[in-house]
């Protein structure tokens, strides 16, 4: 919501609709020129957002909007290899982002675990960066993901893999500006570690929920999550109770 108001994003048509809390359209602002992914609004309106480069060079921005989709400034960019038609690789980089209540963003990319805080005027103002054993990705790995995207994919399409896992799979923070970070980590259940670090960039906590289970808000001490889908085939989310200790 900005200002009271909801930001609907209406992928079908490649726009945003502003809308009153009781339906009445209050603009529509296109981004046809783009090809946006993962997008957040701060307090302000400004927009952030991941434009996904296709065509002769590949690869991804990360880009501050003004709220008629007027890029203000690009806060990091890079290129991929452009790979042969029918190969899929897997694990390649990618951005994960979020804000804090101060409108900071807490930016990083899938190779690296490094997050980056930049300030309202898109400045650097710390990074926290954690250490990380490189997982590799062992020969049951490679078995287990091309059988579980075979039923997905068209035949004849090659998956591509690298040696080892990316250190980061997403980030999130919280209405207390906790900052939360998927990890490849899994515990014993095959469960999905997260690791958890406080409004000022220090490691507090790691815990694991199911894999299926996919975190996409944390809000007064709740913790919620999508699941794929019931046995019936139907979406569902699902809320845990955090407690903290010292």
């Amino acid at each position: 919501m900005i200002n009271g108001n909801f930001v609907v994003n209406d992928i079908m048509n490649r726009r945003y609709s502003f809308l009153t809390q009781d339906g009445k359209n209050i603009k529509d602002v296109s981004c046809a020129s783009f090809n946006l992914g993962r997008l957040k609004f701060d307090s302000r309106g400004f927009l952030y957002a991941i434009n996904r480069i296709f065509g002769e060079k590949q690869g991804q921005e990360l880009i501050k909007f003004d709220q008629n989709m007027n890029p203000v400034a690009t806060i990091s960019s890079f290129e991929t290899e452009r790979k042969p038609r029918g190969v899929i690789t897997f694990f390649r980089d990618s951005y994960y982002f979020d804000l804090t209540s101060k409108d900071e963003l807490v930016w990083m990319t899938s190779s690296k675990y490094e997050m980056n805080v930049v300030n309202t005027e898109v400045k650097l103002v710390k990074r926290i960066i954690k250490d990380y054993e490189p997982r590799k990705i062992t020969n049951s790995d490679r078995e287990r993901i091309e059988k579980e995207e075979s039923s997905r994919l068209p035949l004849k399409i090659t998956v591509e893999l690298p040696q080892n896992f990316p250190p980061v799979e997403d980030l999130l923070i919280d209405d207390e500006d906790r900052i939360y970070v998927r990890t490849c980590d899994r515990d014993s259940k095959g469960g999905v570690f997260y690791d958890v670090f406080d409004s000022e960039g220090r490691y507090i906590s790691r815990f694991s929920l199911p894999e299926k289970e996919s975190l996409f808000v944390v809000k007064k001490n709740k913790l919620y999550c999508i699941i794929q889908e019931s046995e019936e085939g139907i979406p569902l989310v699902k809320r845990y109770a955090m407690e903290w200790k010292r």
